[in-house]
């Protein structure tokens, strides 16, 4: 509870429920992935935690230094 957790690939299938059950036990979730849907932020707020989503490709290895400040 109150820790952060930084998920790629939270949009669906594993990541999604990972996320999920991060944000069932307390913690505030960083999506990262190709497309953050507003309904899987959403649904991650239900949990009274924090969730914010950042489109981002993880190939994309000369724009990490974009995400992190972010």
């Amino acid at each position: 509870k109150g820790k952060n957790a930084m998920i790629t690939g939270a949009s669906q299938g594993l990541g999604k429920g990972m996320a999920i059950g991060l944000a069932k036990a307390g913690a505030n979730i960083i999506i990262v992935d190709l497309k953050v849907p507003s309904e899987v932020i959403k649904e991650i707020k239900s949990y009274n935690v924090d969730c914010y989503g950042y489109e981002f490709n993880l190939r994309d290895f000369d724009s990490y230094d974009s995400l992190i400040e972010k």
